[in-house]
């Protein structure tokens, strides 16, 4: 989703067989060229790999520098971790990843500008991501469906702190072929409120991939259906 926006890509040890293998992926400091998704990124991504990303137990950690997205500054670290390992040959192991958002020491919050000159909001998770469809072709992308599920928290741009929970059982399913989450339930709980449960796959629609912007909202026991964006 980055590739033509991508000014230089630089990779220490090149050899196929040496790892740890870094990757710096500079977008210049101009910011000229939107990407595929139409958003313009400045600065760098700085990433290392700890082992063929094939292999179970593989690390992928992404740090920013400089980084800023349509003109808002992105700071943090992401670790991604390979936990099954992939095989495209295989229907039974699908890939799955931890994925691990901090600061960029690996502590405290990331934080994304709210708007190009105001406040910032602080995020943090811990999430597990599987494909579930489509990594049999790995290079054909309008098939893959995924899910995820875990914790997540932070302060939002007004300064209120808050916590995420998506459960396994209730995990969220997105298809890449859908704008928007299509099944799944998360639990929003800001600081000194009640608990918001959003249902993506609002009443009866649970299971069905039914790929549409409306999700419901419950709030104390008041239900209500919204339209995403």
């Amino acid at each position: 989703m980055v590739g033509n926006s991508i000014k230089t890509m630089t990779i220490n040890n090149c050899d196929s067989g040496f790892f740890p293998k870094s990757v710096t992926l500079d977008f210049g400091a101009a910011g000229a060229c939107a990407s595929c998704d139409g958003r313009v990124r400045k600065g760098k991504l700085a990433i290392t790999f700890s082992a063929p990303w094939k292999n179970a137990g593989a690390v992928a950690a992404i740090t920013t520098e400089n980084y800023s997205v349509n003109g808002r500054a992105v700071s943090g670290k992401m670790v991604l971790t390979d936990i099954n390992g992939i095989d495209t040959s295989s229907d039974a192991l699908t890939p799955k990843f931890r994925r691990q958002v901090s600061g960029i020491s690996g502590v405290g919050n990331a934080t994304i500008q709210s708007t190009t000159s105001g406040s910032a909001i602080q995020y943090r998770c811990d999430h597990t991501i599987e494909q579930i469809a489509g990594h049999n072709t790995p290079h054909k992308f309008n098939d893959d469906v995924m899910t995820v599920f875990g914790i997540a928290s932070g302060v939002n741009s007004k300064s209120r702190s808050f916590s995420v929970i998506i459960h396994e059982t209730t995990k969220l399913k997105k298809a890449a072929i859908c704008k928007w989450i299509q099944d799944g339930t998360l639990e929003v709980t800001p600081e000194n409120l009640a608990t918001r449960k959003i249902n993506f796959a609002h009443p009866g629609e649970t299971g069905s991939g039914i790929c549409d912007s409306l999700a419901q909202v419950t709030v104390n026991g008041n239900t209500s259906i919204i339209g995403m964006e």
